[in-house]
């Protein structure tokens, strides 16, 4: 079941950030992103949106080097699973400073309040 909230509306602006600031070196893989922002998502080549349930999420994770958790700016999770599944995938997290990320996020990522915090300098070049 595909919950909206789960996806920041602002997910296509930080695609076209990263995007124009890494060109070619940057991609993303969203699962079960919600139907609304396929089609903004779609214009950018680095950028595949696979099916909810299209593969497992290790599998998605092993594609990764870095794991965003930008849900909706209202959304609060006491626990997200995503983040301790993109942690225990040895991934370096971004995600936003709500509920209890902050608690699981510490020492392995980067933490941000709203957009404007979003510190993309501090996002290394990917390999």
């Amino acid at each position: 079941m595909k919950v909206s909230s789960k996806w920041c509306d602002d997910l296509p602006k930080l695609v076209e950030i990263l995007t124009s600031k890494y060109q070619d070196k940057v991609k993303f893989k969203f699962m079960g992103i919600k139907e609304e922002l396929k089609p903004q998502l779609k214009k950018f080549s680095n950028c595949e949106c696979y099916e909810e349930n299209a593969m497992s999420v290790s599998d998605l994770l092993q594609l990764g080097s870095v794991f965003l958790f930008m849900p909706s700016w209202s959304r609060e999770e006491a626990l997200a699973r995503s983040v301790s599944e993109g942690i225990m995938a040895g991934l370096p997290i971004v995600a936003l400073d709500k509920g209890g990320t902050p608690d699981v996020v510490s020492n392995n990522g980067l933490l941000f309040k709203n957009f404007d915090e979003i510190q993309i300098s501090h996002i290394s070049r990917p390999r």
